[in-house]
């Protein structure tokens, strides 16, 4: 029945949320606690940690021979991503932006932008997904060298390091790898009455990618974006969800790729368009000041019910 599929669906989402949370959490404290670098934590632990639930959703699909619905998910998560959250956190807190942020991950948010909607034109075959993953190793390498923590950054770090100095190290890794298992599960769960409320109503490929699937697994970085800008970290906010954009275009589109060869990506060139253009205005926004304004903020919540309109 439709309504126990939908309540399959919010159970799924809710678990998703809270098991990918404890597993950034408790990973980033487990990494630090292993002397990692800052840096690395920042990035590669939480930034792109909060991805895991559209890589296992995009997993998942093209698994399932569902290719098209794997790189939707990344496209919406991306256009989630640079307006609902970046526009959600101006709106709280007018973020700095960084030096680093503009110069580093706002190019690589660019690259990435790029090659999703070049996959939604172009239609390409699976070896397109070698090519994204490649360029997502040379663009964690661009970002990691010679940067360091934006201003903000250290107060959240030592508040994670703080409260992760009262569990030993085994607990932590033990609570990551519970929470990890948690958001695989769910978000095959999710998938699976996602696709199943999609087919009942008969919605498009492109918006229950673009937009079912992709707005049920961003809610996660949605509640914790909003809950960082409250407390003054509107610049983290803004380097961890570039990160995580990233992830989402040559990482999370690639592998959907790669896992379905047999299968090509079709009807997402609208889409992918729509997405660099997103990425593209938020990267103008941030060149033109040192601040995120409120009304910036706005106008990227607006841009996203155009995206509603162009995804149908």
């Amino acid at each position: 029945m439709l309504v126990l599929d939908l309540i399959a669906v919010g159970v799924s989402v809710l678990v998703l949320a809270y098991a990918s949370d404890y597993f950034v959490s408790f990973a980033s404290r487990a990494s630090e606690r292993l002397g990692l670098p800052q840096v690395f934590t920042g990035v590669i632990v939480v930034g792109f940690g909060t991805g895991l639930p559209e890589l296992f959703t995009a997993i998942f699909a093209s698994l399932s021979h569902h290719p098209t619905l794997g790189v939707a998910s990344a496209m919406g998560s991306t256009a989630i991503n640079v307006t609902l959250v970046v526009g959600l956190a101006a709106l709280v807190s007018a973020p700095a932006v960084s030096v680093r942020t503009l110069r580093r991950e706002g190019i690589v948010g660019l690259v990435g932008a790029g090659f999703v909607a070049a996959v939604g034109i172009l239609s390409p075959s699976w070896w397109f997904g070698a090519v994204g993953i490649a360029l997502f190793g040379a663009g964690v390498a661009f970002t990691l060298i010679g940067s360091g923590l934006d201003e903000g950054g250290g107060e959240v770090e030592s508040e994670r390091s703080e409260a992760g100095s009262l569990r030993p190290l085994w607990q932590l890794i033990g609570v990551a790898g519970v929470a990890l298992a948690f958001t695989l599960g769910s978000a095959e769960l999710f998938l699976i009455f996602a696709l199943k409320i999609a087919t009942s109503i008969r919605l498009s490929t492109g918006f229950t990618g673009g937009v079912l699937l992709s707005f049920g697994a961003s809610l996660p970085e949605i509640a914790t974006s909003v809950q960082a800008a409250r407390r003054g970290f509107g610049s983290v906010v803004l380097g961890n969800v570039i990160g995580s954009s990233v992830f989402n275009t040559l990482m999370v589109a690639p592998l959907a790729l790669l896992l379905a060869p047999s299968f090509r990506v079709v009807g997402l060139a609208a889409t992918g368009v729509a997405t660099l253009v997103l990425v593209a205005v938020l990267w103008l926004f941030m060149r033109s000041g040192k601040r995120l304004s409120r009304l910036e903020g706005g106008l990227l919540l607006f841009l996203y019910l155009g995206f509603l309109a162009i995804v149908r």
